[in-house]
């Protein structure tokens, strides 16, 4: 069974491993400090969060589904008016969970690195 609570620093080590599954699956290295900064800012509550990430191990399960029923649930308590999230477009797999939960608003994500 998995529990969905808030990440705490004694998450670190569990969380660093689902981080670097998920950097291989998007093909991207990232210099360790930044993957310092990102785990302090989400355990203090300053992260934006744009991606959830499932450990292939429990996909399937439903995981997926309660993570962003999590979502909704702190957005709406925080009175915000929607939750959005980015995904690759050939990722086929997380697009079937996603398609069967909101609205596909059409637009591709375009960015430039400066």
């Amino acid at each position: 069974m998995t529990t969905i609570s808030p990440l705490r620093a004694s998450d670190r080590s569990e969380w660093g491993e689902l981080w670097e599954q998920y950097l291989t699956f998007y093909e991207s290295e990232l210099d360790p400090a930044v993957t310092e900064d990102v785990f302090a800012r989400l355990v203090a509550g300053d992260g934006y969060l744009e991606d959830l990430f499932v450990a292939p191990d429990v996909r399937g399960g439903g995981v997926g589904s309660a993570l962003i029923a999590q979502v909704r649930t702190a957005a709406t308590d925080a009175g915000a008016h929607k939750v959005y999230w980015l995904t690759q477009s050939g990722n086929a797999t997380a697009r079937r969970l996603y398609d069967s939960l909101a609205t596909d608003t059409g637009f591709v994500h375009y960015q430039m690195e400066l």
